[in-house]
């Protein structure tokens, strides 16, 4: 498997409180994360950057997972301890108050691929050039289409379509998605709403399938973003070479 990411301002914001990791331990599992810190000023570049440096050191230390019910634990503990670790550092500087951060995760091993995702922040599976969102926002938005109160069509242009309903380090229970993927995938994407939030998925489809490698797949994702005007900090990575 092959691995890339990269994470842009964008073209309007004056900093990037978007950051990613990609960790491989010494068993060979590799742990991919994209985080969108929110809280406005430094507290939003805090929280995400705590919550990947939080999550990849525990991942480090990590023994190898016998089964996909240890895998699931793991994930969820670990986050847990995360998010009240946020929490109480949101208590150590009035700056920090009220930041928090999304977070999307890949965890490759040998028993399978676990996405896990709190937030908006997207993993995308591409098979056979056909591309479905593994993950479901904890948006308003998204709560109003499930209750069919709108299409989804009319959310991608909905004026509220990216408050948050779910966050890392807001309160003190989170929801926690955790996807199991059961076949091979040919590309999995990790991304935060600077990419979906101005893309539909068949643009970031076609873009996908343009790139000969994950290097070049990942640098065109930011470049299309930033031509459709770079509205806001663009994070992605590319996990290539499941299938």
């Amino acid at each position: 498997m092959k691995y890339f990411g990269i994470s842009d301002i964008g073209l309007v914001r004056h900093t990037n409180q978007d950051c990613y990791s990609i960790t491989t331990n010494s068993v060979n599992d590799t742990l991919a994360i994209v985080c969108d810190g929110i809280g406005g000023g430094q507290s939003g570049d805090v929280a995400s950057q705590t919550v990947a440096h939080y999550f990849s050191e525990s991942f480090i230390k990590q023994k190898k997972f016998s089964s996909e019910t240890e895998i699931k634990e793991w994930l969820n503990t670990t986050v847990n301890e995360i998010n009240h670790f946020v929490l109480d550092l949101a208590k150590t500087k009035s700056v920090y108050n009220g930041m928090g951060t999304t977070l999307v995760a890949a965890l490759c091993t040998d028993i399978g691929t676990f996405v896990l995702n709190v937030g908006d922040s997207r993993a995308y599976r591409l098979i056979y050039e056909n591309l479905t969102c593994v993950t479901k926002d904890h948006t308003l938005v998204e709560n109003l289409v499930d209750r069919g109160i709108i299409s989804v069509a009319d959310a991608f242009n909905h004026p509220q379509r990216h408050v948050l309903t779910n966050a890392v380090g807001i309160e003190d229970h989170i929801k926690i998605d955790i996807f199991s993927l059961k076949s091979d995938y040919d590309l999995l994407l990790l991304c935060s709403d600077g990419l979906h939030g101005f893309s539909t998925d068949e643009e970031i489809k076609q873009v996908l399938l343009s790139g000969d490698n994950e290097v070049s797949i990942a640098e065109a994702l930011v470049k299309y973003a930033n031509n459709k005007g770079g509205y806001d900090n663009i994070t992605v990575v590319i996990i290539k070479g499941q299938s």
